[in-house]
């Protein structure tokens, strides 16, 4: 996880609950106790501070030494999907089709795509559609609506691959001083 100041609850979060654990331990509560320790070690999470917050991109170039040479997902936390597959689900299952980087994108209306960063795309073929499944020629981020190359807006679920680690390397920030994740 890469988190930034402030953001220590969600570390706490996914730690060990020493005071709940303790007081399970001193009362007795052995069964609770087993259920408590049980959920804590259902994940080891490592994270990495960004001191500024400097855009997604360089929020995932803070992340390159824990991500090794292994693809990766990107979940932003503030963008809830629902979906009856999950979302992420999905697009692991086209990552592993295509063995490419794929990102979730959702149709919005016209007037709302300058909120957005916008995909310009051909549709692919997958399962037996062309509808959800395209080829990103570029991306444009946060667009005004005459200017969009369509309304396709990307959402915050990716799976990406150790490549774009080089890709954010070699840009040069942009508005304000952010590091985005569109390529050169």
């Amino acid at each position: 996880m890469v988190t930034g100041r402030g953001k220590t609850a969600i570390e706490d979060h996914f730690d060990v609950s020493f005071e709940l654990e303790n007081l399970l331990e001193t009362r007795g509560k052995k069964s609770l106790l087993a259920i408590v320790r049980g959920i804590s070690d259902m994940i080891n999470v490592s994270y990495v501070r960004q001191k500024e917050a400097l855009g997604l991109g360089h929020a995932v170039l803070r992340a390159m030494e824990l991500v090794g040479e292994e693809p990766f997902a990107v979940v932003l936390a503030d963008d809830v999907i629902e979906a009856e597959t999950p979302c992420l689900r999905q697009l692991l299952d086209v990552y592993d089709f295509f063995c490419a980087p794929v990102l979730a994108v959702m149709e919005v209306p016209p007037d709302m795509i300058s909120s957005y960063g916008a995909i310009e795309a051909e549709p692919v073929h997958h399962n037996g559609s062309n509808d959800r499944v395209y080829r990103i020629r570029d991306l444009v981020e946060k667009p005004k609506a005459a200017e969009a190359p369509s309304n396709l807006a990307i959402i915050g679920r990716y799976v990406l691959t150790p490549e774009i680690f080089r890709s954010l390397q070699a840009i040069e920030p942009g508005a304000g001083g952010n590091c985005s994740l569109r390529t050169p």
